[in-house]
């Protein structure tokens, strides 16, 4: 269960800020961007890239505002799953925004170091292991329709990898309240 309120005796360790802090935006923006393109050559390796073409031009067009509405549905259930893990491990209401640049939950609750590591990653394995599989059993027809929604999620899982290697390298006592986009990391004064 997430703590309510700071244990005595914890002070702030870190902080990871994603607008604030430019370095560590710049690490994630490229990181996202790399594993696009590399995710996507995997991609065409596996199947040529080709949209469904249609002589007629309203189809094709119906087709990408379609791409476009569901990466914009991937990437609401993917703060959802950030949502449901904070609103597991804490029972504390979660708030959700979006700042131009990145979608965002947060929370009041402060959670251990496990916790935070499956809230990180919830999104992109259970979305990882659902798209795998639709690719694998769907016609390879529908293989970019679907592949690019993993594009999406293995790429802009770039910020929840980061906390993930960031809090294994943090003592095992750390405690870390997510206020969107700046996440503050706390341990144990020594």
């Amino acid at each position: 269960m997430g703590f309510l309120a700071l244990p005595d005796g914890y002070v702030e360790v870190r902080t990871v800020d994603f607008l604030k802090n430019k370095k560590t935006m710049a690490i994630t923006q490229i990181a996202t961007f790399v594993a696009a393109v590399i995710l996507v050559i995997i991609g065409n390796t596996i199947e040529s890239f080709s949209f469904p073409n249609s002589s007629n031009s309203f189809v094709n067009i119906l087709l990408v505002f379609s791409m476009i509405l569901l990466i914009i549905l991937y990437i609401v259930a993917h703060e959802l799953v950030h949502a449901l893990f904070m609103k597991t491990f804490s029972r504390r209401k979660v708030k959700f925004g979006y700042n131009g640049l990145y979608a965002f939950v947060g929370s009041e609750a402060y959670f251990n170091k496990k916790q935070f590591i499956i809230i990180s990653i919830a999104p992109v394995v259970l979305f990882g292991i659902v798209l795998l599989l639709l690719n694998i059993f769907i016609s390879m027809k529908f293989f970019w329709l679907i592949y690019i929604l993993q594009v999406a999620n293995l790429s802009g899982a770039a910020g929840d990898i980061y906390m993930m290697i960031l809090l294994s390298r943090l003592p095992a006592d750390i405690l870390v309240k997510d206020e969107g986009i700046k996440i503050v990391m706390y341990s144990r004064m020594l």
